[in-house]
């Protein structure tokens, strides 16, 4: 029994290649590492708000957490930053962004 139990556990514990994707936060491709980065950026907070472009109005969507890649590691870095929504969304606003701080708060290896 027990040697059928262990084999159980590991089979459905692994990713396989049907059910590749990020599994304990280990991506089996760039490309998927991209992918839950960019779910994750999504989840975060948001605000979007409308501004003219050239006289027609436009629906801009600011997020405040972004991914950057980091070829060195192999991963993507999920950030955000430590100011609020409406303070970054002021911030872009004006096109000058002065002692905006972001940390890392995800890793998305690959």
């Amino acid at each position: 029994m027990k040697r059928l139990l262990l084999p159980l556990i590991t089979a459905l514990a692994l990713p396989t290649a049907a059910n590749a994707g990020c599994f304990l936060g280990r991506c089996s491709s760039y490309s998927e590492a991209i992918t839950e980065c960019n779910k994750w950026r999504i989840k975060g907070p948001k605000k979007s708000y409308v501004t003219h472009d050239w006289g027609n109005p436009l629906t801009v969507t600011e997020y405040l957490r972004s991914c950057s890649h980091e070829k060195e590691t192999k991963q993507l870095l999920g950030w955000q930053f430590t100011m609020g929504i409406d303070e970054l969304v002021e911030c872009k606003r004006a096109m000058y962004c002065e002692n905006y701080k972001k940390e890392v708060k995800a890793h998305f290896r690959y």
